[in-house]
């Protein structure tokens, strides 16, 4: 996943910038595969070149030590309130009720285009478990926006030239906002109440 998430934003907002980036992006995503072992889900393709880590917010359980461990090595303690500034934003902009967060979604660079990581997706959500609960994920990238239309998604309310868009596939609804971070960071938060 280090591959993949180099020049995302988001990723990049949370490693701190200097000589040690590429290692900070390393441990980054090790605390990330950790977590969504531990507590989470991991898939994986069967090359394993692509990965879609889950978390589940209300299991989500952090310990202490590796919460620390990710300060020292990722963030960088100058920078810890600025980023839990960040993230306690993103949460706040999660559903209230429980669902599955697509924490990361990634595919190495040789295999991008290939639609390793369609496959992987599809699979995902046609698991019981992904149709009972909304899924909810963020990304930073623009170009994702074809990813999902692919994956079945389509628009059915918003504005692009505002910059936030709701798409849905079925009962899963993912909404779209540009603008709402820092560095021009999109969101994509389902799970709203459909009723």
């Amino acid at each position: 996943l280090s591959e993949s998430f180099d020049t995302n934003l988001s990723v990049n907002s949370v490693v701190k910038q200097d000589k040690n980036r590429v290692r900070r992006i390393r441990a980054l995503m090790s605390y990330v595969f950790d977590i969504g072992f531990r507590i989470g889900q991991v898939y994986v393709s069967d090359n394993a070149k692509a990965a879609v880590i889950c978390n589940f917010p209300d299991e989500n359980k952090a310990k202490f030590k590796e919460d620390l461990k990710l300060a020292f090595q990722v963030v960088g303690l100058d920078r810890v309130f600025t980023v839990l500034k960040r993230e306690n934003y993103i949460q706040s902009q999660h559903p209230k009720e429980p669902f599955i967060h697509l924490w990361f979604i990634g595919t190495a660079l040789s295999e991008q285009g290939k639609g390793l990581g369609s496959q992987l997706m599809k699979e995902l959500l046609s698991l019981e478990k992904y149709e009972e609960l909304p899924v909810c994920l963020e990304t930073s990238n623009p170009r994702n926006l074809p990813f999902y239309e692919k994956l079945g998604f389509s628009v059915f309310a918003g504005e692009q030239d505002q910059n936030w868009l709701i798409m849905k596939n079925g009962e899963t609804v993912i909404g779209l906002f540009q603008g709402m971070f820092e560095n021009n960071i999109m969101t994509f938060n389902p799970g709203w109440d459909q009723g």
